[in-house]
């Protein structure tokens, strides 16, 4: 649902994949949380989400900050 992000104010600001192909991390940015919720309440998102079942793929949100 990368597509759907930038009507919500989201950007994909990483995507990274392991060496064995089998699982993929995006790190996406929302201005705030508000806009995380819209992103994933969007009908279309929802529409999807048979799609998104039958490939088996396990999603976790995880809440991130920078580190110095």
């Amino acid at each position: 649902m990368l597509p759907l992000l930038a009507e919500h104010g989201g950007r994909l600001e990483r995507r990274l994949r392991a060496l064995d192909d089998r699982t993929e991390a995006h790190l996406l940015s929302f201005p705030s949380d508000e806009h995380v919720a819209a992103y994933r309440a969007d009908p279309r998102r929802c529409a999807a989400a048979p799609l998104l079942e039958s490939s088996e793929a396990a999603i976790e949100l995880l809440a991130v900050r920078d580190v110095r």
